[in-house]
């Protein structure tokens, strides 16, 4: 069903823009004139550029999140095997550059509707750098030959296909890492994963987030795509990127979002052919 969200379709050019607020989002009137109108609007809203835009105060995690980080390294010991180890941080969210051209308003409630106001150090890390794995609700349908998977969140995924233990064939399905995660490329501070998060805690009033924290070799690894479904390297770098500040401050477009939902098919079948 359709969401509550904002958009950051100003910063998108005219023909981007207005086939963005016809297939991401629902216009009430989605006739060119009418989105013009709207896409000139959210332009207006952007304002100036974020101050230290890429260039967020990056701080240790307090003393007080030690307890938090060994329950962690016990509830995902596979990831603290990495060689590097991850690092973890305290990253002030309004500079932060965000390549993602929406926040989903219902999705972020779902992780931040308990936060104080401003949420305490402890609320931040259970929900941002959570000790343990947690469990998406799955929707499955099994047909005589195939059985369809439906999540909501877009967290779940296919994270292997093929033979997966001897004998067993077909697609094991997980989820991605649940924390915030932050990159840093070419000298400037990327939002790599946790937008909903991250915008939930910064309307609560938190001015810096916990995540994991690392640096990228090229724009590619950290998220940013050329296909068009982020926001391009070139604005991303420019004077006026934009960045979580344009979602937390009012700058970004109020729109409704069309639901996004992930969809995993698996099917089967048995055949006998005649050897050549």
């Amino acid at each position: 069903m359709p969401t509550a969200g904002l958009s950051l379709v100003g910063f998108m050019p005219r023909e981007q823009a207005l086939l963005h607020l016809k297939t991401a989002c629902i216009a009430p009137d989605p006739s060119d004139q009418i989105l013009e109108a709207e896409w000139l609007e959210a332009k207006n809203r952007l304002g100036t550029s974020t101050e230290r835009a890429g260039n967020p105060e990056i701080l240790d995690l307090p003393q007080e999140a030690t307890p938090h980080l060994a329950n962690m390294m016990q509830g995902w010991p596979q990831n603290f095997s990495m060689n590097p180890p991850p690092e973890f941080r305290m990253i002030e969210i309004a500079p932060l550059l965000a390549y993602q051209f929406v926040v989903d308003g219902p999705r972020s409630g779902h992780h931040c509707g308990t936060f104080s106001a401003p949420p305490s150090i402890d609320e931040l890390l259970k929900v941002c750098l959570p000790d343990q794995p947690t469990e998406e609700p799955l929707q499955s349908q099994q047909l005589p030959q195939s059985i369809v998977i439906k999540a909501r969140s877009l967290n779940v995924n296919m994270q292997a296909q093929g033979m997966i233990a001897p004998g067993v064939f077909g697609m094991a399905i997980g989820l991605s890492l649940p924390w915030v995660h932050v990159v840093r490329y070419n000298g400037r501070c990327y939002l790599h994963n946790g937008y909903h998060r991250t915008y939930g805690a910064a309307i609560q009033g938190a001015t810096h987030i916990p995540c994991i924290f690392r640096d990228v070799p090229d724009a590619a690894a950290a998220g940013i795509k050329t296909d068009g479904t982020t926001f391009p390297i070139d604005l991303l770098e420019s004077a006026n990127p934009p960045t979580m500040a344009h979602f937390s401050r009012g700058k970004a477009q109020p729109v409704t979002l069309r639901a996004t939902t992930r969809i995993l098919h698996v099917s089967w079948a048995e055949y006998g052919m005649y050897d050549e």
